[in-house]
């Protein structure tokens, strides 16, 4: 950790790094320090962690002074919020805790021999004082928005725990265990979390895990931790592509600077891969760009970790069957009205809605989408794909902007592209431009760059039907400045960094030159190497002046914009007019394993044949080629879908999730491609299978019961008739022998008198004996980090081992590696 702080910075720093592990998280660190510096480099600047870290003698008396004081300080302010009458969050709106606290109640718990004790009872009372644990008040609020900033929203739930460890706060305590209990059961009712796809912004929210699973004494709180972390990263590890070393579409938080690039969140991400993959947090896009000082988020200094992850998720990162398809709902909560607000229609706010996204990998490529909008966010991203650049420079790194392709599409104003200046002027600020988060100016837009449509979609496997609904505006209620609007389009936007045509057709007819205008019915088509895709315009509403269908260059982009709008003002149009809109694409991905040659697919996509129809806010959409039938009504102002089908049979709606490795579901049978799991219980389990690692897992996320499971894998049957809350994770090995690890609240026994166990268990308190089937040579086992006997007997002819969990009493500890 020393050396991490004080190493001097080589002069390729700049230039990106490929890691994992522990060197992720150096990069991580010290990418934050340099940027921190830059202007100062000699004479560096630590924070109060890197500074009790190295150690100085004076600088920790120091330290400890500066913590004292800045404590007192800010207890007076809180207290002083607290007592005055008329403040919705009156601890938050004078203190964040998110830069201020949690980091102090890292410090106290991680380098505590480090602080003095009074710097130690400082902490204490700044952290009671701020009373996080209030109902209805930030933080402990947003436990009723599970699922946001990766299940951590706003870092609530690392301030509840932490200050719980710090403080002995009882009342604290209980809001930690509900906090952890909301977001465990959220996962309990949804495919993934709310934030669907976060890689982004805020992922590092994840990172709060890390110090709740290694400091929260209490042993159900600390499974609870222990068990949604590694659902965040099932989940993320599932839409990760092995292929092109991104994390794919779709996504609700999708700022392309990083999406597309890099930030603190991929090098977080790469913490926790077994294999290194390319960051680099200074990325440049173009010539506009400037590596600029920036202040540090204080949270990466203290809560930085390589995340403890179990070593067979990573057979879900690298080793996925292909091809490989996850099918996945997310339960969204819209928080605002439609919009915008329409004559003779309702506005309320929607019902909760269980929208379900796609993911589907073959070897080649990754293409996803998503039926439903993210409404807290303008950065989402409906649908992309995803795929290596053939023609890419031979030294472009994989995983780097200069190495893959991404084709992806927005509803934009003024022919933006987030790589472009594009300025566009809303009424809020009706003089000024709007500007970039990041690049501080009206564009690129590599934080903001919005979706300003609201869409409809349907995928089967690689094809895609996506429909725009039009919007003058976002969701927040900004319209644009009429007169100072000039064009209003959809756009497909392939990221490509090499600039130029090659592998591009209208139709059969090489693409030389840019731009080109398609004509109704016109095929996009793009071959790249072993990876083919092709992109036709849906009918679209053409509001006012010379609206085309262009496919047109722009910075590292080449973008096919359809029109909806071209001219000197918007002056006149209605809103209603504006959401009756039509725009969009079908989007076809293949490669070469699929469709042999090129001109095999572009023979297949140009059978195609596509009917439409609209019946006011209703739009009807049949597609039909050789092999497949997708049919899709939409009502584009209420968001609804009235007919999904393909191939004449309705389109399954996901109630959780699947995939070939990981199920979710309560249907009393989980299956993924190899194994099965069974219960007689209507609750929610998740099934988990590493095949490649022969590693199989069985997750019974309900605290507090006891549910029988039955699982039957390749290496064996397990059988339980109660199961605590935790998780069974069975593992062949090579020389045949099968190793049972258990992490699980299993109830001690306080007792030595073995029959009154066996009692207990009969009569169904206790949790029951598990009986393993196998042919394996050998049975071990531990439960929560002790080993356990496990003796064989003969049943109706076979050998059944069994693991009774009773077996060394007076007790069981529940505590993990305790």
């Amino acid at each position: 950790m020393k050396e991490m702080i004080s190493a001097p910075f080589d002069e390729d720093f700049l230039d990106g790094e490929i890691v994992c592990g522990m060197d992720a998280l150096r990069y991580r660190m010290r990418s934050n320090i340099y940027r921190a510096n830059m202007n100062h480099m000699d004479d560096i600047r630590l924070s109060r962690m890197e500074r009790l870290i190295v150690g100085d003698p004076e600088d920790v008396v120091k330290v400890n002074e500066e913590i004292v004081a800045f404590c007192r300080k800010r207890q007076a302010v809180i207290e002083k919020a607290w007592s005055e009458p008329g403040r919705r969050h009156p601890a938050t709106e004078v203190c964040n805790y998110q830069t201020e606290l949690i980091p102090l109640a890292v410090l106290a718990l991680r380098v505590a021999e480090q602080l003095t004790p009074e710097a130690h009872q400082a902490i204490r009372d700044v952290l009671r004082a701020f009373r996080p644990e209030v109902a209805d008040v930030s933080p402990a609020m947003y436990m009723h928005a599970p699922g946001y900033n990766a299940c951590n929203a706003h870092n609530y739930l690392d301030m509840l725990a932490l200050s719980a460890e710090v403080t002995g706060d009882p009342n604290v305590k209980d809001a930690t265990y509900w906090g952890l209990r909301r977001e465990l059961e959220n996962f309990n009712i949804t495919g993934d979390a709310q934030e669907f796809n976060l890689l982004e912004g805020h992922w590092c929210s994840s990172m709060g895990y890390d110090p709740m699973k290694a400091y929260i004494s209490d042993p159900l709180q600390a499974r609870m931790a222990r068990m949604i972390a590694e659902r965040i990263w099932i989940n993320r590890f599932l839409t990760w592509s092995a292929v092109v070393e991104r994390n794919t579409g779709p996504g609700s938080r999708m700022a392309p600077g990083a999406w597309i690039g890099c930030s603190g969140d991929r090098a977080q991400f790469a913490c926790g891969m077994e294999k290194p993959i390319w960051v680099n947090n200074n990325f440049i896009w173009g010539d506009w760009q400037k590596i600029t000082p920036a202040g540090r988020w204080p949270l990466d200094d203290v809560e930085g970790m390589v995340p403890d992850l179990p070593a067979y998720l990573q057979d879900i990162a690298w080793r996925r069957q292909y091809p490989n398809e996850l099918q996945c709902s997310v339960q969204l909560v819209p928080w605002m009205d439609k919009y915008p607000e329409l004559a003779g229609i309702s506005n309320a706010r929607p019902e909760p809605v269980l929208a379900k996204y796609v993911n589907h990998q073959t070897k080649q490529y990754a293409i996803g989408s998503i039926t439903h909008a993210w409404d807290a966010s303008t950065c989402m991203v409906y649908m992309s794909a995803w795929w290596n650049d053939s023609g890419r420079q031979h030294d472009a790194p994989l995983g780097s902007p200069r190495h893959f392709c991404t084709l992806y599409p927005h509803y934009v104003f003024n022919g933006a592209s987030f790589l472009d200046r594009t300025e566009i002027y809303f009424d809020n600020r009706p003089d000024e431009p709007a500007k970039d988060e990041w690049s501080k100016q009206p564009g690129p837009y590599t934080r903001e760059f919005a979706e300003y449509g609201r869409a409809g979609s349907l995928q089967h496997k690689n094809t895609v039907i996506f429909m725009y609904s039009g919007r003058k505006g976002d969701h927040s209620g900004k319209n644009l400045v009429a007169d100072k609007a000039r064009r209003v389009s959809a756009g497909m936007f392939l990221f490509r960094w090499r600039p130029g045509t090659d592998g591009m057709y209208i139709n059969r007819k090489p693409v030389r030159s840019l731009p080109v205008q398609l004509q109704d019915g016109d095929w996009w088509f793009i071959h790249d190497g072993k990876t083919y895709a092709a992109v036709r315009p849906l009918e679209a509403t053409h509001l006012r002046g010379p609206c085309r269908n262009t496919l047109e260059q722009r910075s590292r982009h080449v973008v096919l914009y359809q029109d909806n709008y071209v001219g000197q003002t918007i002056e006149g149009i209605t809103d209603e007019q504006w959401v009756k809109a039509r725009s969009g694409f079908i989007v076809e991905i293949g490669d070469a394993e699929e469709y042999g040659s090129f001109e095999d697919f572009q023979n297949t996509v140009l059978k195609a044949e596509t009917e439409e129809s609209v019946d006011g806010f209703v739009r009807h959409i049949k597609y039909i080629r050789p092999g497949l039938s997708m049919e899709l009504k939409w009502h584009c102002y209420e968001e609804k879908y009235l007919l999904r089908r393909i191939n004449g049979e309705d389109d399954p709606w996901v109630r959780y999730l699947y995939s070939p490795e990981f199920v979710v579901g309560n249907s009393g049978e989980l299956r993924t491609h190899d194994t099965v799991l069974t219960t007689v219980s209507d609750e929610t389990l998740w099934l988990l299978s590493c095949t490649p690692s022969r590693t199989y897992v069985a997750y019974q996320p309900h605290p507090h019961r006891q549910l029988p499971l039955v699982m039957d894998s390749p290496i064996g049957r397990i059988e339980c008739e109660r199961f605590p809350f935790g998780k069974l994770v069975a593992r062949g090995t090579s020389d045949n022998r099968l190793i049972l690890e258990i992490d699980a609240s299993y109830r001690p026994f306080w007792s030595s008198s073995r029959w009154r166990a066996e009692v207990w268990q009969q009569m169904g308190t206790l949790p029951s004996d598990i009986l393993i089937r196998t042919n394996a040579e050998n049975v071990t086992a531990k439960i929560n980090g002790q080993t356990m006997p496990v003796t064989s007997e003969r049943r109706q002819g076979r050998e059944v081992w069994i693991l009774d969990p009773y077996s060394r009493i007076p007790r069981v500890r529940d505590r993990f590696l305790e």
